[in-house]
């Protein structure tokens, strides 16, 4: 059966609840979320109300809770994982659901899911980590970026300073007496080697033992060490892309037999929950997550409440270096 526009937009709770064979006041019980109505009642209700195209309407005016959609790369990883899940209790109490979308790390997909949930799902709000081209026009639902490429303007983000957390683990190494410092990243994580290399031009290092290796998370620091250990160039400390590359590489360097920190000191990237739970405690750079996403939530917060407001700066968040056991002064001559 098709109905007409005029008939979506005139159609009344009281022709809901004639078609329902309900009365009006359980038509907007239904809608309220009520206990008094049962499931099936409801969903009968909403049934009719989505065949009608007034579902959102009525649901919105009764529902007392906003929804804000959390869009990211992806979930598998702890990194965003945690920061998810922090921003999802953050909301909670403040009576806002949360919706998690993933953008598997690509631009194209990003930009759909963002026009998805703002023309579609209508979400109220919306937090984008690693904002990858600006945000599409029209967008009428606030957003504020965790992260954004480089290049990307985009006035309501909350940037890392990478560089100067990078610069804090080569600056240890240097202090710890090592001078070749090697880097494992993967093919996500260029922008990371690219501030690697930056840090050690600072500090006067050599940069020529930056490699991109296969597979992600642990079996990239595997592999990165097999290739390391191929070029047959000395370092005597490792900086990794992100901690389960670390991870990975320090099981592959004890394959190898070789010891963390004796032999190889090893730096990770993240400090994720488990970073000081393993056999030695890993040395981790630790980006202030629950800082930006607190920062996030209360821009948010405050666009969501007045649609003019703007914070009119990226906002910069330093992280610093956590020192843990896989880092120690380097004993061997090169």
């Amino acid at each position: 059966m098709c109905y007409n526009y005029a008939e979506v937009m005139t159609m009344t709770l009281r022709e809901l609840a004639a078609e329902a064979g309900v009365s009006v006041a359980t038509v907007s019980k239904a809608f309220k979320n009520s206990p008094e109505i049962s499931l099936a009642t409801r969903e009968q209700i909403f049934e009719i109300a989505r065949k009608h195209g007034c579902f959102h309407k009525y649901y919105k005016e009764q529902y007392d809770k906003k929804v804000v959609a959390v869009l990211c790369p992806e979930i598998k990883s702890n990194h965003y994982s945690e920061q998810v899940e922090y921003i999802q209790q953050r909301l909670a109490r403040r009576n806002i659901e949360v919706l998690i979308s993933t953008d598997d790390f690509n631009e194209k997909k990003q930009q759909q899911l963002i026009r998805l949930l703002a023309d579609h799902a209508k979400v109220d709000g919306m937090i984008v980590f690693e904002l990858r081209s600006p945000v599409p026009k029209g967008i009428e639902v606030p957003v504020v970026a965790v992260g954004a490429m480089e290049g990307v303007a985009h006035a309501d983000t909350i940037q890392g300073s990478s560089i100067r957390t990078m610069c804090a683990a080569v600056a240890h190494l240097k202090e710890l007496g090592h001078r070749h410092i090697a880097f494992i990243g993967e093919g996500l994580t260029t922008r990371t080697s690219s501030v690697f290399e930056k840090a050690l031009q600072q500090y006067e290092l050599p940069h020529e033992l930056t490699v991109v290796a296969e597979g992600r998370f642990e079996e990239a620091g595997r592999d990165g060490v097999r290739r390391l250990l191929q070029r047959e160039r000395p370092f005597t400390a490792l900086i990794c892309a992100y901690d389960y590359i670390a991870i990975g590489a320090i099981k592959e360097l004890k394959k190898q037999g070789l010891r963390v920190p004796e032999d190889i000191s090893v730096i990770g990237i993240n400090n994720i929950r488990t970073a000081g739970h393993l056999e030695k405690g890993l040395t981790t750079i630790d980006q202030a997550k629950e800082a930006a996403c607190d920062l996030a939530c209360e821009l948010l917060k405050k666009k969501m409440q007045n649609k003019y407001y703007c914070s009119g700066t990226e906002i910069e968040i330093t992280g610093s270096l956590i020192v843990r056991e896989t880092t120690g002064a380097c004993k061997q001559t090169t």
